[in-house]
């Protein structure tokens, strides 16, 4: 740690072998004057991000609630029964319009969960459960929200996107990302899709609907899944 003196007049950082300010010339007062140490600014930029740090982890552990409207079981046998519709509609190559709503997504992968309760396993994050799975459709996109269980503790992570087709496979154009609350951009926006792709990895079924579909129309709380078009 160097300590310097601060030139009365000018405020210049002096050396404290010197008797005179460098910048303005002004005999120093080495007795009554202001003295600072080359270290202080240090210790304050690490106070500054040891802040940021616990605010971005703070962020990052605050949870976010699923936005989609949650379904049971009723709602779970609704969307089954409209994803063997338009399983065979394409299969036979005709025209078909069904509307699916969040609820019954939602009740469907809630299913899901109930009887698969290893399915955290797929995503090799080690302890890390998933509690829920939730969509939520807009007219601008759709959100796919993650609740994970670490314990007694509850994350989660979300994707928001457009719907895409890229050769022959169904996906997300990624708008933004979040662990938590804190906003992810960049790869770990791309990590988090994969994670999610991951998980409905399982699902060969509705994934071969979704890559073979004509047209999926977004609205608040429902979609429109076409065939045939």
């Amino acid at each position: 740690m160097t300590l310097h003196m601060l030139c009365s007049r000018c405020g210049m950082k002096n050396e404290p072998s010197r008797l005179f300010c460098a910048a303005c010339g002004v005999k120093l007062d080495l007795e009554s004057g202001r003295w600072r140490s080359s270290a202080s600014r240090g210790r304050w930029l690490l106070r500054i991000v040891q802040v940021l740090l616990l605010a971005a982890m703070a962020l990052l552990l605050w949870p976010v609630r699923p936005q989609g409207a949650a379904g049971g079981e009723a709602e779970a046998l609704e969307f089954n029964g409209k994803i063997k519709i338009l399983s065979a509609a394409l299969e036979r190559g005709i025209l078909i319009v069904q509307p699916i709503s969040e609820a019954e997504v939602n009740g469907y992968l809630a299913e899901i969960l109930k009887r698969n309760p290893d399915l955290s396993r797929s995503e090799r994050l080690g302890r890390l459960g998933i509690g829920e799975l939730n969509l939520q459709f807009q007219p601008d996109g759709i959100t796919v929200t993650v609740i994970a269980l670490w314990g007694p503790v509850r994350l989660s992570y979300e994707v928001t996107g457009q719907p895409r087709w890229q050769n022959g496979r169904f996906g997300l154009n990624v708008r933004r990302a979040r662990w938590g609350h804190l906003p992810l951009a960049g790869y770990a926006s791309h990590w988090m899709i994969r994670r999610i792709e991951v998980m409905f990895s399982g699902m060969e079924r509705e994934r071969n609907v979704l890559n073979r579909l004509s047209r999926l129309d977004l609205g608040q709380g429902q979609i429109r899944a076409a065939t045939g078009l």
